[in-house]
């Protein structure tokens, strides 16, 4: 699993709020700073999307299923799910996250 997986799953659990909350309590501003980026990354990008697009975003990162089955859950093809699901992997190494 690569780390814009893990990321953009604990997006969609909510756990990067509550990491974020977490380090801040601890005063480690540096390691706060690097959650709101990506918090702030993800937000962004989704932003962008259509609903659909989004939700078929959601669905690959917080599922544990294929490209394909996503792809049959929509009605929509494989590279329309990898044109959704691509861009953040994108984003993240130029993020250097």
């Amino acid at each position: 699993m690569k780390a814009v997986d893990l990321y953009v799953s604990a997006y969609y659990r909510g756990a990067l709020y509550k990491l974020r909350d977490m380090l801040l309590k601890r005063g480690l501003e540096e390691q706060v700073e690097k959650a709101n980026n990506i918090i702030d990354c993800i937000s962004d990008y989704l932003e962008t999307l259509t609903e659909e697009k989004r939700d078929i975003v959601k669905t690959y990162f917080s599922s544990c299923v294929t490209v394909q089955e996503v792809a049959e859950q929509y009605h929509v093809s494989v590279a329309t799910v990898r044109r959704c699901v691509s861009p953040l992997n994108k984003l993240f190494k130029e993020k250097g996250f």
